[in-house]
């Protein structure tokens, strides 16, 4: 009935004549009827309604690096962790050959010539880091040396303590290893043996010798009734040569002015947001923070200078930028507070590395320059004391920590997301003539970004573009959907709505409502003053949305027995 009434009075009654004909006279049937194309057909056909907020705008593998803040801003944020010195690097800057040399101990016999009578009340040697201050007898006190300087402390990883002796049948040898810590917290450890062998050994695993509590190995012997013995003699006492430690404190008496290494030249991948403003795309940042953190794993305070050896800079497309640093965020717009200097502090225990947080200045400025990479090499330079004690652990390494936090607080041109969907308008008929068709779009904008809207026609999803749309309300050339209302530092303030009409030929309309898929894409800038010579930042959220209805008024003359 709907038809009927859309077509003009001649061919209403022409039809009904026609229909009353075949009814109750002889005439055509009503498979004969030929009903004529409807002409002035005006119809409304629902294209696209929906919600679109900026991380629809990103890709999907690059959401993992997107944080989501309490009131819904939104950041990146990237890591990266460079080793610029490992244990042996750390060791050779203060003098040694090698972490096997570095982290064991050089134990000469201190019995020479003949063997060593046992007296009855037992023979002891005594460990110390000065042997001026320590009296023993018949053997003198004993500095542990690794091939720098003098060991304070050690915990041992590896290694035995080992006693050559002998005694008569039936007497008993025992040995005391005592002022130590030892694997299970107990500060002495025994061992003893029959007159059946010749040497006897202590585990050093896990035992720590505090040099300046005296560590002392005791060795005595008793008959078999439990008494004192004087009938033994020593013959060679000694470390394991595979002795090693996890743990080591060096005493330098008189200083170290040398201890340092170079750093490699490193770098790091900086062009984190390629893959959402692709090459060409203007960016501009506001607020990102840059930290550049070293560790000093071992106890003596470090100064590192990033401007030799190649110093540290930014790769830009339009030339290297130097970096520079400082210790407060709100100083990294002052220059006289920015240096290449960085002074990392001691470490306090051998667990924790001390940690030096630094802030890249004029980070704004730097990232904005869209650095591809970030080079930085350098000189590290350690200042030991005279009577300075250093502490150093087997796995030590210096680590730079290189954070970025990116807001999403920014300035940009040239971002377009392009995104798509199976269409199905169920449109059958075919279209004569196209009087006249209005693509209608209201958009409701929260979302601080200007930009233009094309649609790209399919058969298919992998199909080819059979035709294209601009939705530009008949405004050539411009961002005609408009931004949400912000304020002078790119804040929304307020959404904005707008309707448009954009008119379409009648080929347009023909390839949109028999179409298979349809791409959108979006062309977006985010300008929050437009009189500047550069995208002024706006800030964007997780809540903010584009809500964007469209629908096709079409006024057509339509053939209801033809398809295409």
């Amino acid at each position: 009935m709907n038809i009927i009434y859309r077509l003009k009075d001649y061919k209403f009654i022409i039809v009904l004549l026609s229909l009353i004909t075949s009814l109750y006279a002889c005439g055509p049937t009503l498979d004969e009827i030929v009903v004529p194309p409807i002409e002035n057909y005006k119809v409304g056909v629902p294209i696209l309604d929906g919600d679109i907020s900026f991380t629809d705008l990103i890709p999907e593998d690059e959401l993992s690096d997107l944080e989501i803040a309490d009131d819904s801003s939104m950041y990146f944020e990237f890591d990266t962790a460079i080793v610029i010195a490992t244990t042996d690097d750390l060791v050779g800057a203060f003098g040694s050959g090698g972490t096997d040399d570095f982290f064991s101990v050089d134990f000469p016999n201190p019995i020479t010539g003949v063997s060593l009578p046992i007296p009855s009340q037992g023979v002891t040697l005594k460990f110390t880091s000065d042997a001026s201050t320590c009296t023993s007898t018949p053997l003198p006190c004993v500095e542990l040396q690794n091939d720098v300087s003098q060991v304070s402390y050690i915990r041992f990883m590896q290694g035995t303590m080992d006693v050559d002796y002998n005694v008569n049948a039936g007497e008993t040898f025992t040995m005391v290893l005592s002022n130590i810590t030892g694997p299970n917290g107990e500060t002495s450890l025994t061992v003893t043996q029959g007159s059946s062998q010749t040497s006897a050994s202590i585990s050093l695993v896990n035992v720590e010798f505090q040099l300046s509590d005296t560590p002392t190995l005791t060795m005595s012997v008793t008959d078999a009734s439990g008494n004192p013995s004087s009938s033994g003699t020593l013959t060679d006492i000694g470390m394991s040569t595979d002795n090693n430690a996890d743990r080591l404190r060096v005493l330098f008496p008189s200083g170290l002015s040398s201890a340092g290494f170079d750093i490699p030249q490193e770098s790091i991948e900086t062009d984190y947001l390629t893959e959402i403003f692709p090459d060409g795309a203007e960016i501009t940042f506001q607020d990102p923070l840059i930290n550049f953190d070293f560790d000093n794993p071992i106890g003596t305070g470090v100064s590192i200078d990033l401007s030799v050896n190649g110093g540290v800079e930014a790769v830009t497309p339009n030339g290297n930028l130097p970096l520079s640093f400082t210790g407060s965020i709100a100083d990294t717009g002052t220059v006289s507070q920015c240096s290449q200097i960085i002074t990392v502090a001691a470490a306090t225990d051998f667990d924790n590395a001390a940690r030096t947080n630094k802030f890249m200045c004029n980070a704004s400025n730097i990232m904005s320059n869209r650095p591809t990479e970030m080079r930085f090499a350098g000189r590290a330079n350690y200042n030991v004391g005279a009577g300075d004690e250093v502490f150093f652990t087997n796995d030590d390494s210096v680590k730079a920590y290189f954070t970025t936090r990116i807001p999403l607080h920014i300035g940009f041109s040239g971002m377009t997301y392009t995104s798509g969907s199976d269409l199905n308008l169920d449109f059958s008929s075919e279209l004569d003539d196209v009087n006249s068709a209005i693509l209608r779009s209201k958009v409701d904008n929260g979302l601080p970004v200007d930009g233009t809207l094309k649609f790209y026609i399919k058969n298919r999803e992998r199909g080819r573009t059979i035709d294209s749309i601009i939705v530009n309300g008949n405004q050539d050339g411009q961002q005609v959907i408009k931004s949400a209302i912000v304020d002078d530092n790119g804040v929304v303030i307020e959404s904005k709505e707008q309707y448009l009409e954009t008119q379409l030929t009648g080929d347009q309309v023909r390839t949109l409502l028999n179409a298979g898929y349809l791409d959108i894409s979006f062309d977006l800038v985010g300008d929050a003053d437009s009189t500047t010579d550069y995208p002024d930042p706006v800030l964007i959220k997780k809540n903010q949305r584009m809500n964007l209805q469209m629908g096709l008024l079409l006024d057509a003359t339509v053939d209801l027995n033809g398809s295409n």
